[in-house]
């Protein structure tokens, strides 16, 4: 992680992560952003060991494109989650504001309760515990955030692939053991 991203920035994420893990039911009155300006750096990968701790049902991943259509159809199950990782933020248009303002509620209490709806399932109050974690690739043109947001927390890493592709194959298996 200290390859990936500053040190402020990986211990602060690290502290939420952790905090999550150790205590699913509590909030965490913040939402990450973790970018970089490329695929294939390892955010995903990051984020692994955590979802493993909090397990495959407790962790829900959805594309920004999906969140948006379950938005627009008021079918959210994925808030019952204890992380949810909203991938491929980006290009989201004029939805973009609508998608900020519903997220809102999401990484900050109050509410202290989501509503939650599916298909089949009548809509219901949750507690609003969920921890979310967005990842993108498009620092300017990816999430709508306003310049007094306070409920963002932005960790974008500088670290490119060809950074990754360059390295020996010594280097890549220290890089490598130390990232996991």
């Amino acid at each position: 992680g200290a390859h990936l991203f500053g040190k402020d920035d990986l211990e602060r994420l690290l502290d939420c992560l952790a905090s999550k893990v150790q205590f699913p039911a509590r909030k965490v009155n913040r939402g990450f952003l973790i970018g970089s300006k490329e695929h294939g750096i390892g955010k995903d990968a990051f984020l692994a060991a955590t979802r493993r701790a909090v397990g495959p049902a407790n962790w829900r991943i959805k594309s920004a494109a999906g969140v948006v259509r379950a938005i627009e159809k008021d079918f959210t199950p994925f808030l019952q989650s204890t992380i949810l990782q909203i991938s491929e933020v980006h290009e989201l248009g004029e939805k973009r504001f609508n998608f900020y303002d519903s997220m809102k509620d999401w990484m900050a209490a109050p509410p202290d309760f989501l509503s939650v709806a599916d298909k089949n399932v009548k809509e219901h109050p949750v507690a609003n515990t969920v921890l979310t974690i967005l990842t993108s690739n498009h620092l300017t043109d990816g999430l709508f955030i306003p310049p007094q947001d306070r409920r963002v927390d932005v960790i974008w890493s500088k670290v490119v692939k060809a950074d990754l592709l360059n390295l020996t194959k010594l280097e890549s298996k220290v890089y490598w053991d130390d990232y996991f």
